[in-house]
């Protein structure tokens, strides 16, 4: 009989600080000439919020394709994608563990961790309350299940907070992330049903990337998998609005679909 999985969330421990840095100096070796930034991010880089004991890192890289190699010979797994477009995923679970974030300079999540993580840092009430929220998340008995894509529902569930925090904090950069929780599957099923039409689930064929604002939803694009390098844009929505913005969206997700066709894989 297999264990259920657990999420524990420790007390802040005061040398997470100096994993990091430890972890930033051997990657920027690593990296060197392919690395312009690397970021603590996450509930770690927060002092007194409990977290799970795994250092959120982002880096930004020119060539982050050619970085993949030299992280993997530091013991880093790659992860794929998941879903934020450009995004480049590792994690290690052996030793102090990690997670990665790469993505080039200037993708708008590099901004919306720096935002959510100085915000926090600059108004402890809202660090607090991020904190007992977490904790009533997993206080649910469902808090380890996966939802959509493979998300937990303690993960998926934290993304209420964290959107209001980032429109406390005046975050309203246009991105886009594909699908990944019933709070967006929602958002797409009363559009589709305004519209009177059939709506497919999400799966590796029929995609959904949204658009957001911030952490505001603001529209989205429906994409068929025609083959595993064709890819098509069946319909666009998005508020009114946001209607200026819709070909700075629409040339996002084309960007990502293209990138689609050289993508690396995970090992």
């Amino acid at each position: 009989m297999s264990r259920k999985k657990q999420i524990t969330l420790v007390s802040y421990n005061p040398e997470w600080p100096q994993q990091f840095e430890a972890e930033r100096v051997q990657i920027a070796k690593a990296l060197t000439g392919n690395c312009t930034a690397i970021h603590h991010i996450g509930s770690t880089a927060i002092p007194g919020l409990s977290a799970k004991p795994r250092i959120d890192i982002i880096i930004e890289s020119p060539r982050p394709k050619e970085a993949i190699r030299p992280l993997e010979s530091l013991g880093f797994e790659y992860m794929g994608e998941f879903n934020i477009p450009f995004h480049y995923g590792f994690r290690r679970r052996t030793g102090v563990e990690v997670n990665l974030h790469m993505y080039e300079p200037g993708h708008p999540e590099i901004a919306l961790n720096l935002t959510f993580r100085d915000y926090l840092l600059k108004n402890p009430y809202v660090r607090d309350e991020y904190q007992e929220y977490k904790l009533e998340l997993l206080s649910k008995e469902d808090a380890a299940e996966k939802g959509l894509c493979k998300l937990s529902n303690y993960s998926a569930r934290k993304g209420y907070l964290i959107r209001r925090t980032l429109e406390e904090a005046d975050f309203y950069t246009p991105r886009i992330t594909i699908l990944s929780d019933d709070y967006e599957w929602d958002y797409v099923n009363m559009q589709e049903k305004i519209e009177d039409r059939c709506t497919p689930y999400p799966s590796p064929r029929h995609i959904y990337c949204m658009f957001y604002a911030g952490g505001e939803i603001v529209g989205y694009t429906y994409i068929t998998k025609l083959s595993p390098e064709k890819y098509k844009i069946k319909r666009v929505f998005i508020e009114f609005e946001w209607q200026k913005q819709k070909n700075e969206f629409v040339t996002l997700v084309e960007k990502w679909i293209a990138s689609k066709q050289h993508a690396p894989q995970k090992s």
